[in-house]
């Protein structure tokens, strides 16, 4: 993410956001933190690693599905979000060390 992105991010915590994009996920950090590369070679950005809480007995409609059966690598656990999908940011905190 763009490091403009990010401070963008940490001034709107309590606000929405929303992703104008597919979101790709994982139930497995580990996972998620294999993509993030450390910002290597690109000292505009910073690695992000989102954690996302989903309610889902409150929500009438799901903007999520599990696509890990038709994932290549089924032990990604992939959760695919849809676009528009809206967040609250409730924290975000810098980590170098991811």
């Amino acid at each position: 993410m763009h490091r403009d992105e990010f401070e963008n991010l940490k001034e709107n915590v309590g606000e929405l956001i929303s992703i104008n994009a597919f979101f790709s996920t994982t139930l497995q950090s580990q996972v998620a933190l294999n993509f993030t590369d450390n910002g290597f070679g690109r000292p505009d950005y910073e690695s992000v690693l989102f954690g996302i809480h989903v309610d889902c007995c409150s929500l009438s409609a799901k903007p999520f599905g599990n696509v890990q059966h038709l994932s290549f690598i089924k032990d990604e656990y992939e959760i695919l979000f849809c676009v528009g999908a809206v967040f609250r940011i409730k924290s975000v905190e810098d980590n170098e060390t991811i």
